[in-house]
């Protein structure tokens, strides 16, 4: 009953959309190609606005990861049916009409029965991978809601002093707990680190969406993770690792307790606004803010370059 109810509702879109004379023009020129709003409103010869109002909520037609205009799967089948209506089959001329008729009609027959199982094909297949997607972008949301406690945890001081106290009751970081502190740091750290991953396994199908996951993760990992990038140079981890065993040797916590609160102080807070807002980026799904999580990273990048340069 349900497919039977969506391909229903599929049905009638492609019906509403083909109504309009504008519409069909656009599915036209989006057949075998991609186009910007200015090409297509350069050949529309229409203003701005009137475009924007049919091709913004048009169904029918996605936009590309270029950014461009394409047909969506839907929009493909809708574009198949319109072709079968507007160029009907052209008969040879035959002396005997009622012949020619009775061809006819079995051409219309047929063109309606192909027409009709394209439609519930492309219908099936594009229910199919909506349905794929959904379930891909649920699972993504909850590993980066993963991330978004750890990061929240390693980031909270509070939370670290109450987790790796050692029975102590101190409210701020001191030469007696930097080093739990550091440790519980880089644990919440690598919990984050797991649900970005799992996160990036779950949206492997949605090209679409893995650019910014891709750079996120890329970051966590030769920031937090690796002790070294692939150019060989350090990272906070390697850093804060290498002070706290100079420091063991000398039983003097003094350098890397203040390395660990200029962490703090310059990336902290921004470390959580990344997290939350990768989260919120699939709550429900978002490309827009998740694209705007780049400059976040590109912030922090330039923040603990210039950390890992004064400490390393």
């Amino acid at each position: 009953m349900c497919t039977e109810k969506i391909e229903e509702e599929t049905y009638s879109l492609i019906f509403r959309s083909l109504k309009h004379p504008i519409r069909r023009k656009i599915l036209r020129m989006l057949v075998g190609k991609q186009m910007s709003f200015s090409e297509i409103l350069s050949i529309l010869s229409i203003d701005s606005g009137h475009l924007s109002y049919h091709i913004e909520n048009f169904e029918l037609v996605r936009h590309s990861e270029n950014g461009k205009y394409e047909l969506s799967s839907i929009g493909i089948a809708a574009v198949n049916l319109m072709r079968g209506v507007e160029e009907h089959p052209h008969l040879p001329i035959s002396t005997s009409k009622w012949k020619t008729k009775k061809i006819r009609n079995i051409f219309s027959v047929a063109v309606l029965v192909i027409l009709a199982a394209s439609v519930m094909a492309n219908a099936y297949y594009y229910n199919l991978l909506q349905s794929s997607l959904q379930k891909n972008l649920g699972g993504t949301g909850y590993a980066l809601d993963l991330f978004q406690i750890g990061i929240y945890r390693a980031t909270s001081i509070t939370y670290l002093l109450l987790t790796y106290r050692h029975g102590l009751r101190e409210t701020e970081p001191n030469e007696l707990n930097i080093k739990a502190l550091i440790e519980g740091f880089f644990h919440e750290m690598d919990y984050a680190y797991d649900g970005l991953r799992s996160s990036m396994y779950l949206s492997s199908e949605l090209s679409e969406y893995g650019k910014p996951l891709y750079i996120i993760h890329r970051f966590m990992r030769y920031t937090f993770i690796d002790w070294e990038t692939l150019q060989g140079e350090p990272t906070v981890r390697s850093v804060l690792g290498n002070l706290v065993a100079e420091a063991e040797s000398s039983a003097n916590y003094s350098v890397p307790l203040a390395a660990f609160k200029e962490l703090n102080q310059t990336s902290f807070q921004k470390l959580q606004q990344l997290a939350f807002e990768v989260s919120e980026s699939f709550a429900p799904f978002n490309a827009t803010r998740l694209d705007n999580t780049i400059s976040i990273v590109e912030e922090l990048e330039d923040v603990l370059a210039q950390w890992i340069n004064k400490y390393a």
